[in-house]
């Protein structure tokens, strides 16, 4: 079981993406793959290739172990030298419904994530996730989110907004 959690340790820090669309997705429900929002009102969308070895840029994983669901978006074109990411750490979903993230559930914006900020929600920034789709059987999750999150060492706070997805857990 630990294989299982170094598996996913591993593909997150191997996921890369770039960032390629000036609009965000359309708000589906069929499994599509798709994941964008607005950082301090920016575009943040994954490539259209994928990450490394042909690897998706958006992942879906449900931990059995420790009860929770992590959506992410991951991408560092090559040529730019910050990766970014964004993490949506829920409950382990079972339904639809409206999760509020503070600091746990929680939702994250990292920069470079070998050292650079992390913005993170706690009980003063926080957000929500509207799950509309979760089809346990077909492994199917779709939603729309926003929040606000600061880093801690610096004080700094992001404003994550318009985000939707609509991926298909592999």
């Amino acid at each position: 079981m630990k294989n299982s959690t170094l598996l996913f340790v591993t593909t997150f820090l191997l996921f890369i993406a770039s960032c390629t669309k000036d609009k965000l997705p359309k708000a589906t429900q069929s499994g599509k793959n798709t994941f964008g929002c607005k950082i301090d009102g920016k575009v943040f969308t994954p490539s259209e290739s994928g990450g490394l070895f042909g690897s998706p840029p958006i992942t879906v994983y449900n931990d059995p172990f420790n009860g929770f669901t992590l959506l992410g978006k991951y991408y560092g074109d090559r040529s730019d030298k910050i990766s970014k990411n964004i993490i949506i750490s829920l409950l382990y979903l079972k339904t639809t419904d409206t999760y509020q993230l503070s600091s746990y559930p929680y939702g994250q914006y990292e920069l470079d994530y070998s050292g650079g900020p992390i913005y993170r929600t706690n009980n003063t920034y926080t957000g929500q996730v509207n799950i509309t789709r979760c089809d346990t059987i077909k492994r199917i999750y779709s939603g729309t989110f926003s929040f606000k999150a600061v880093d801690r060492n610096t004080g700094k706070v992001v404003n994550v907004t318009d985000g939707r997805f609509d991926v298909k857990q592999q």
